[in-house]
């Protein structure tokens, strides 16, 4: 009986002590973050011709562009919150205004791909292409 008690004390201590430094080993950031840099974009809303294609700028997390393509390039600016695929890009990191008017951009080989969200509906697509350099 004491054999049986000692194998299981040891065997919870083993597990106890694997959990314990898969916490420590594990605990990094599980968030990823659109890279800086220049990009094109491009909006496509749902039943509405596409926008033109447009330069746009991410730097840190706030990306710089203008979807109409009619006033200068730089006039919008929308903040990133990063996410496990990508990040979520709004005029302001708060629910409010996620919730009005939200991109959430995933990874692709060419760049990323978003949603896009007015009011908790999709409405349209958004691609961001990497580019070299400011077109």
């Amino acid at each position: 009986m004491a054999k049986h008690a000692l194998r299981k004390w040891i065997a919870g201590a083993l597990v106890g002590a694997a959990a314990m430094s898969g916490v420590a080993v594990g605990a990094g950031s599980a968030e990823a973050k659109i890279d800086s840099g220049w990009y094109t974009i491009q909006w496509y809303e749902y039943g509405i011709l596409p926008m033109p294609v447009q330069p746009a700028k991410v730097v840190g997390n706030t990306l710089i562009g203008n979807p109409t393509g009619f006033l200068p390039w730089d006039m919008s600016r929308m903040k990133i919150r990063p996410t496990r695929h990508g990040g979520v890009a709004s005029s302001a990191p708060d629910p409010v205004s996620e919730w009005t008017l939200r991109i959430d951009f995933k990874k692709t080989p060419y760049g990323y791909k978003g949603m896009l969200f007015e009011f908790g509906v999709i409405v349209g697509d958004v691609y961001l292409r990497k580019v070299h350099k400011k077109h």
